[in-house]
């Protein structure tokens, strides 16, 4: 029989520490940099999976 899951899944301790840090922490130009041509490999991904 299979076991139930969580639906989400939750942090605690240092990793839930680490990810409230990191929400704090402004945008760096690499990481802005890196999300804008993930952001148009994502729409080349879908405008060609819609042909």
């Amino acid at each position: 029989m299979a076991k139930t899951i969580a639906a989400t899944p939750t942090l605690s301790g240092k990793a839930a520490d680490r990810f409230v840090r990191n929400l704090d922490k402004p945008v760096t130009l690499e990481k802005k940099k890196f999300l804008e041509e993930s952001r148009k490999v994502y729409r080349t991904i879908k405008a060609n999976s819609e042909r």
